[in-house]
């Protein structure tokens, strides 16, 4: 599913047992971020090194395996929303006779 099979290659790559963050991101085509958030509520297991986060092959695999298990919902089509030109304003417009009437500000 969102594994590609140039993907799979790598994960079974002996040299590279181990991902990053950004690397797990790029597999799953989402933010760095979405990666943090999934290890610290443990969707995906990974273990904390001096260099940051590492998720083993495995743990890819698993967690691509558990999200090709959520059954899709399609969504219902949303109907075209029509929307009625306003109708003009037939209230008179307001004035302010008071700033009308008053005198103007002599400002020397």
């Amino acid at each position: 599913m969102l594994l590609s099979a140039q993907m799979s290659d790598i994960i079974h790559h002996e040299t590279a047992p181990y991902f990053t963050v950004e690397e797990v991101a790029a597999i799953f085509r989402v933010q760095q971020n979405t990666i943090r958030t999934w290890i610290r509520t443990e969707r995906i297991k990974a273990i904390r090194t001096s260099g940051g986060w590492r998720v083993s092959g495995d743990s890819v695999k698993e967690f691509e395996r558990r999200l090709a298990e959520i059954p899709v919902i399609p969504l219902k089509p949303r109907k075209p929303s029509i929307k009625k030109p306003k109708e003009p304003n037939k209230t008179p417009a307001k004035t302010h006779e008071r700033t009308l009437d008053r005198e103007p500000l002599d400002h020397a």
